[in-house]
């Protein structure tokens, strides 16, 4: 790649973070206050459980969450227990390829059909497309968030516009935090994925039940290389929501019974309910 053409794409990509963060402070702040406003009147305890989709979660009683504050993230709505933990919010991160773009709202119909019609769904607004294709467009609330490289500075000072996520939990993470909770649960966030590197991914549920192509199977996979990078920008990303909920005085718990998420203590369903 030419120096010209490296500086080209580096100027419009922080033209569009711009463009983003002047839409945010014109008409989208007050959309996103209201509706989280909204969305904090659910709320029924200082304790919230974000439940991803680690295999540590085969070894839960997730049933154990009913009347919880939870929120999903994902495939998780596969669960057998969905409609027992009912949670407040569902989320999808943004498309990306390599999955296929009428795959991606085939998984999002089948998520309509298996989330409680109480369920919030929360996708950034790059998904907007994609909702409105779909069944959830008609059978949930739908929350669309907004997520700009420039709020790894401005968060949580800027309280809506958060940073872009490494992974589905990561989505969730920061919202969760500008809803009040006190406590914060990471349910099945286990991130053993290099383990299985080169094969498929494990996650709670059969792999005959995951709706998405090129998710989860072996094609996917990068060279080792760009792999721990992108595993060590996770476990940065962590880090930084770990450092922002200790000076906001939330204590944050990881579930999960085999993790490799070491920066918050180790903890139980039994325990924390």
């Amino acid at each position: 790649m030419s120096i010209s053409l490296f500086l080209s794409r580096k100027v419009c990509g922080v033209g569009r973070e711009i463009s983003l963060l002047i839409r945010y402070f014109t008409d989208y702040r007050k959309y996103l206050h209201r509706e989280l406003s909204h969305l904090k009147n659910s709320v029924t305890s200082d304790t919230a459980f974000i439940i991803a989709t680690g295999p540590s979660i085969k070894r839960q009683n997730l049933a154990l969450l009913s009347g919880k504050d939870c929120f999903t993230v994902s495939n998780a709505f596969l669960h057998p227990d969905i409609n027992k933990i009912r949670p407040l919010v569902h989320g999808f991160a943004c498309y990306h390829e390599p999955m296929e773009r009428d795959n991606f709202i085939k998984w999002l119909d089948e998520a309509a059909l298996q989330l409680p019609s109480t369920t919030t769904i929360y996708t950034p607004v790059c998904n907007k497309l994609f909702v409105q294709a779909s069944g959830l467009a008609v059978s949930h609330n739908i929350l669309y968030g907004l997520q700009n490289s420039l709020a790894d500075w401005l968060w949580p000072r800027v309280k809506y516009i958060f940073p872009a996520p490494q992974t589905a939990p990561l989505l969730l993470l920061p919202l969760v935090m500008m809803l009040g909770y006190r406590k914060i649960c990471l349910v099945g966030c286990d991130h053993t994925v290099l383990r299985d590197y080169g094969g498929f991914v494990n996650n709670f549920y059969d792999k005959n039940m995951e709706v998405r192509k090129n998710a989860t199977d072996p094609d996917t996979w990068q060279d080792i290389v760009y792999e721990l990078k992108a595993c060590i920008a996770l476990f940065e990303r962590y880090a930084f929501y770990a450092r922002h909920a200790h000076s906001m005085g939330i204590d944050i718990y990881n579930l999960s019974d085999d993790s490799w998420l070491r920066q918050f203590p180790f903890s139980t369903i039994e325990l924390m309910v």
